[in-house]
């Protein structure tokens, strides 16, 4: 155990994980660095239902409690954390629903960033700097890791890290089977999708060329992830591509099938999204389409990224919808991801004529 801890005596732990699947994946590192600081800890996992699978097949916990976003949710939640009383709280998360479950659920210690209204719900209250009035923004990962500081926890790493389940390898196997692709065939996938919001999202025609230059240059196969909400964007893009694709269109793939589809890619071309982190915490080559959002917030270390942003008068506005000509984006050309895909792909497979 780390001789500079806070609360070296802590025995059970709870730890509120953020709500959206990129900031999850980024709070890997600090996940590991619990665990590994903390090894005979009870730890437990606080997080909300599409989040929690991201973590199945991880060895930095011992349970996973489950909480909706209603005050019944919470109040029930709070109650069965309470029968066994944890000493330390560590909220990765922002929201004031999890800092009033580990409140209710009389956590000894609660420590995590004074914002949104819940200062008094936390023991150990962490203050962003700020300009003035103007709080200063800062790295996702870098946020939680300072929670880990404060506390005296070591990082040994800042690499993003999931792990696969028998189940999910298996349904991605089958999956691939089914459409024919063999040992050594080069997938790239193609994650068009954003939850932040349209502003966020590169053409469908655009990933469409993209996916036709790296199959005629590169022989490659490639495949259109298709989250909720978006079979439209997957429909436009294969319908637009020279080349058949594969796409998760219609299949209802949870995400432990969906880290494997990801994990068995050569290269991944997607937005600024959760995939993204997916691709990193995998080591797969990743090219990542900025529009509207400042690259330095969702800054991840992976040397095996190229991330593309055009310089406009515009941007990055952090806007979920553009209200102009979305030129941010549409100033990308596909010629542009291929030619950062090839660099990562480097001089090991040569290029069809």
């Amino acid at each position: 155990m780390c001789p500079l801890l806070r609360y070296p005596d802590a025995g059970r732990i709870a730890v509120g994980v953020p709500n959206w699947l990129g900031d999850a994946c980024m709070a890997t590192p600090a996940l590991r660095a619990i665990r590994e600081n903390y090894p005979r800890a009870h730890v437990t996992l606080v997080a909300r239902e599409y989040v929690a699978s991201l973590f199945e097949g991880a060895n930095w916990y011992d349970e996973i409690v489950v909480y909706e976003k209603t005050f019944g949710s919470v109040r029930e939640k709070a109650a069965a954390l309470s029968r066994e009383r944890r000493d330390l709280g560590i909220l990765l998360s922002n929201s004031f629903r999890t800092a009033l479950l580990f409140r209710l659920a009389r956590v000894r210690r609660r420590v995590g960033f004074s914002r949104d209204f819940r200062g008094p719900l936390l023991t150990d209250r962490l203050h962003a700097m700020r300009a003035g009035f103007r709080r200063l923004r800062f790295p996702t990962l870098d946020s939680y890791l300072a929670i880990l500081y404060h506390l005296g926890i070591k990082v040994r790493s800042r690499a993003l890290e999931l792990a696969l389940t028998e189940e999910g390898r298996a349904g991605a196997e089958a999956f691939y089977r089914e459409h024919g692709v063999k040992e050594g065939d080069l997938l790239v996938g193609l994650a068009p999708g954003a939850a932040f919001g349209a502003a966020k999202c590169w053409p469908p025609e655009s990933f469409a060329a993209a996916a036709d230059l790296f199959a005629e240059r590169f022989g490659a196969r490639a495949i259109v992830f298709c989250g909720p909400y978006e079979e439209e964007t997957a429909s436009r893009i294969v319908a637009a591509a020279k080349k058949p694709l594969l796409t998760t269109a219609g299949r209802n793939f949870g995400l432990g099938v969906f880290k494997a589809l990801v994990a068995r890619l050569g290269l991944l071309v997607t937005n600024d999204s959760g995939p993204r982190h997916f691709g990193a915490a995998f080591g797969v080559p990743t090219v990542t389409v900025f529009g509207p959002t400042q690259q330095e917030l969702t800054y991840t270390h992976y040397d095996r990224e190229i991330a593309l942003q055009k310089d406009v008068e515009c941007g990055p506005c952090q806007l979920r919808i553009c209200p102009l000509d979305h030129r941010c984006m549409t100033g990308i050309s596909p010629e542009e991801v291929f030619e950062a895909g090839r660099r990562l792909l480097g001089s090991a497979r040569v290029p069809k004529a």
